[in-house]
Parts: structure tokens; sequence; C-alpha cells
């Protein structure tokens, strides 16, 4: 939190790279964006005006969560009726950090700038507030004071903490909304009973991960708890994690709304490369999330029995290579998985063994379209995997955990995953070697990506999924319809609409939210108030 609070971000209004919006990631979904608004699809109480609050940077092309940040910005610009303003929120992009090579950070600098530059185009109004500048805070708050109704959406819980004790005091009228992301206490528990067992497989890990729910001990689940209490209304991932919450927790059920949402617009053509016309395989993921980094330690260790295997059915030239991908893809991260790669083989060079380190790449959708099977060995994690939204939208299976598909099926009763989904080590090389030497197990696989979807039924299938039960349907389109925000908004934009129209009577009846805005329990906001002082002093 200390850290948060008194990292010094730089502004957008300073970004000094000047670029035209070519950017094949934001090209291709603009397309989908310019279309006329549902007059009978989102509505929202007339003159509205919507803040998105964010710390990290807007980079789509980086991570699952800045694609969905912008998925909502552009449903709320082209398929909101009533909306008057869409603004964001932040403290900045800093490419300088210490976990960031030049490299890197200037990938992130330049998407960062042509995403900011292409939502500047089509409305949004952007705004460098620093973490702890309440004059500055209420400065915006006041400007925004001649709307009818003004919304505030916080994209994490730790941003909740920064910013909305500052709306709290300046906007008390304000509607105020977390957007959880994943469930990130039940991420990082599942992280520590996996890093604490030792254990090497993807059994033991998955195994462990699945038996870790925070308890009430839990530093991170309160301070995530304590946050959705504040709020009049957030958006959860993840029917998993609305059970959770509902079940466990006891959190009101009108206070939550599921918002598995992760992208604008799904497609997947019909078109794309066959089995015969693609090679190698892959792994994506951005290298600031420990899932992710995780995950490839376990491809590592994994990669020579599928080479092996592979072998034995392919002649040398056929061999495949694995590509892993993904932003802050650092130079020490690769040294240390190079290291860690000798001393698992005795193997002296990955690149000898077929591995290759790609990094960040500006079109990924292109990327996976040359490829036969995405690997995705995650073993913790929480929400829903963008990865695997990608891969299917290129039409390409996917080899994953039970982790890595929840949330998108009930694996129990569900037959048509488009790839394999498996707990072992054994099970993982099997499904890969399969996947990759069988083209009738492959075309089976790329048949689930991209078969006939009858979208009419889709609003219902998600309406469904609010009574917190998991009501997963044996359908071969379910996870577009799933994970398609534009499928999913108008049942939010109604959840946000009932409470901007009930707040005040929502409010006098959550005893549990008023308790947590009395000034003696708001630590968050004392503290900001002090480091405030305290920077500026030393400024004088």
């Amino acid at each position: 939190m200390n850290i948060l609070l008194k990292r010094q971000w730089k502004e957008f209004s300073r970004l000094t790279v000047s670029f035209h919006c070519h950017s094949p990631w934001i090209t291709r979904h603009s397309q989908r964006l310019h279309v006329a608004s549902d007059p009978a699809g989102a509505c929202f109480p007339n003159d509205t005006a919507v803040v998105v609050w964010t710390t990290v940077p807007l980079s789509p092309q980086a991570s699952a969560a800045g694609v969905r940040t912008l998925g909502i910005l552009t449903q709320l610009l082209t398929n909101s009726q009533g909306i008057a303003s869409v603004h964001v929120v932040a403290p900045g992009l800093s490419p300088s950090e210490p976990s960031a090579t030049s490299s890197t950070a200037g990938e992130a600098l330049v998407e960062q700038t042509k995403t900011v530059q292409y939502l500047e185009r089509q409305g949004v109004q952007f705004h460098v507030i620093p973490p702890n500048r309440e004059h500055k805070t209420r400065d915006f708050l006041q400007s925004l004071s001649h709307h009818a109704n003004l919304i505030c959406l916080f994209d994490r819980f730790y941003t909740e903490e920064i910013y909305s004790h500052h709306v709290h005091r300046h906007a008390p009228n304000a509607t105020l909304v977390l957007d959880m992301q994943d469930m990130h206490s039940l991420r990082r528990a599942r992280q520590r009973a996996v890093q604490t067992t030792g254990v090497d497989s993807l059994e033991g890990g998955i195994t462990a991960a699945k038996a870790a729910i925070p308890h009430a001990d839990d530093n991170d689940l309160l301070r995530e708890l304590a946050s959705i209490h504040r709020m009049d209304l957030s958006l959860v991932c993840s029917p998993l994690e609305m059970t959770l919450l509902v079940s466990r927790y006891g959190i009101c059920s009108q206070k939550l709304i599921l918002g598995p949402l992760l992208g604008n617009a799904i497609h997947v053509s019909n078109d794309t490369p066959s089995w015969s016309h693609r090679k190698d395989v892959c792994f994506v993921g951005g290298f600031r999330h420990d899932p992710n980094v995780d995950a490839v330690e376990q491809l590592l260790r994994l990669w020579p029995r599928i080479r092996q295997q592979l072998q034995e059915q392919l002649n040398e030239d056929k061999l495949p290579r694995l590509h892993i991908y993904g932003a802050y893809l650092t130079s020490s991260l690769r040294q240390k998985w190079q290291a860690k790669f000798r001393q698992l083989t005795r193997i002296p060079d990955p690149e000898s063994c077929g591995i290759s380190f790609n990094g960040f790449v500006t079109d990924l959708r292109d990327v996976l379209l040359h490829h036969r099977v995405m690997l995705a060995p995650l073993r913790f994690g929480a929400g829903l995997k963008g990865k695997l939204v990608e891969a299917w939208q290129a039409g390409l299976p996917v080899v994953t955990t039970p982790i890595g598909a929840e949330g998108f099926f009930d694996l129990e009763t569900f037959h048509s995953f488009p790839g394999s989904v498996t707990s072992t080590d054994e099970g993982f090389v099997n499904a890969v070697v399969d996947l990759y030497t069988n083209e009738i197990s492959w075309n089976r696989a790329h048949e689930y990506t991209h078969a006939h979807t009858d979208m009419s039924d889709s609003t219902a299938c998600f309406d469904d999924s609010q009574s917190h039960q998991s009501n997963y349907h044996d359908d071969t389109g379910y996870w577009k319809r799933w994970v398609d925000i534009a499928v999913a908004w108008p049942g939010i934009a109604a959840g946000l609409s009932r409470t901007i129209q009930t707040l005040p009577g929502r409010r006098k009846q959550d005893t549990v939210r008023a308790i947590l805005w009395r000034e003696t329990l708001r630590s968050t906001e004392f503290l900001s108030k002090y480091i405030e002082q305290k920077e500026l002093f030393k400024g004088k």
C-alpha cells in the first residue's frame, strides 16, 4: 500500500511520443466499435457522467484487465443512452519502473499512448491525478457537479483504497462501483498455497491451489471485502468468485453483479488456418502477473518430455518450437529462466531445445493464427483467463488446467472444451502431443472454437447466471456469449441504473457500508493525508 501511495507517476499529458493510431490491436477492434447504439439496449438515467479510476497502464495489448477496461469504456461510448461524458483518472504511466528494461518500458509507453489517443478521439476525457492530492481530486469532482448523476468506477480494490475517500468526501451522492477484475485475495491465497507446498508438479500445485480459501486472518481478503462493502455495487468476474462472496463471506447479493466480460464483439472467423497450415506451439501472458511466470517455469520443466515424445512421431524438420509471448519479459527474467532450464535439463541453451523467448508482440491475433496449439499450464490464478479467449478467437485449441479453464465451463458436464483440460504432468504432455500430431483431434477442438453461435438467447444465458449457480450449457458457442461484453452490457447497465435510482434507500439499509465510512475506521484516508503533507513539506 505504501509503495502504491508513494509512487510518483509521469503525466499522460506529458507523453512526448506522438503516433497515429495504427496499432493492429486497436485497428482490429475499432472496426467493431463504431456501431449504432441499440435503442433497447443499455439505458442510464439522463445526464450521467462516468469516471473510471485506474492505477495501472491502460494497455489491452499487455493484459486481459486492459481489454476488460477498454471494453467497458467502449460500451459507455457506443452503446449507452443517457451517458453525458466519460472520463478516466489515472496517476500516469511510468516507463522507468525498476522491473522494466528500456525496451519493455518503451513498448508499454508506445502502446499506452496509442490507446489513450484512440480513446480521446472517441470522446474519453483523461485526467492525471496523482495519489494523495486531495485538492486536485476535489477540483476535478467539482467540475462534474453540474451533471445529474455521477458514477465512479474503480478498476481494482487498491485503486478504490487510494481514491474513493476523496469521492466520498467531495461527491457524496456519486454511485461508487468496484470492478474486481479478479478476486485478488483468492489468487494470492492460491499462490501462497502452491509456493508453500514446494511441489513442482501440476497435480500437486493445482490440488493445493484448489484447497486454498482465504480466511479472516488474510489481510488481502479483509482489504478486498472492505472495499466491496464500501461500494454501492461491485462487478464480479467469475461465477466461482460470486458464489464465494455471497455464500462464504456474506456479501449481500444486491451489492454484486456478475460481469464475466473480456472483450468487444467476440468474433471467430470460420476461415482461420487449418491444422496443416499451422505449426509450433505458444504461451501468452504478461510477466508482471505471477501465475504466468509460474506457468512458464512449468513449461520449462515439461517441454523436454513433450519434445521427446514428438521426436518419436515427427521428423526433425517437423518438430515444433515453443514460443513464449508477453509484455514485460525483462532481460533478468530471461536469464532466470535460462538458468532454471539448464538446471532442470542439463541442456546449456533453451534455443537448442526449441524454446524462443519472443516477448511482446503488437498484433497477437496475427501471431496466434499461425500456431497450432496454445499451452497454458496455470497452477494458480483467479477470474477469467484472457489468453484463452485470444486463442479461441484465432481458432487455436488450448491445453490448460482446471485453474485455467475456471469460470468458463463446468468441467464435469461440459464436453465441448476447445482443447484439453488436465491436472497432471502426464495428461498435459499427452494432450499437447495428441493435438499437435493428430489432425482429427485438432479439428474437433478447432471446431469448438468457431462453431455457429445463436446470439439470440445470449442475454437470457447471462441473466440466468445472475442466480449465482453454475448454469453452464453444453453449447459449443457458450464461451463466446460468456465473455462478450456486448452481450452482458445491457444487464450490467440495468444494474447500475437501478443502483442510481434507488441509492438513498440502499444506503440506509447498508449498515456495514455505513460502519466502514466512519472516520475512525478510514485509516487509508488519513495515511493519504499524512503522505500528502509530508511530500508537500519536502517541496518547500
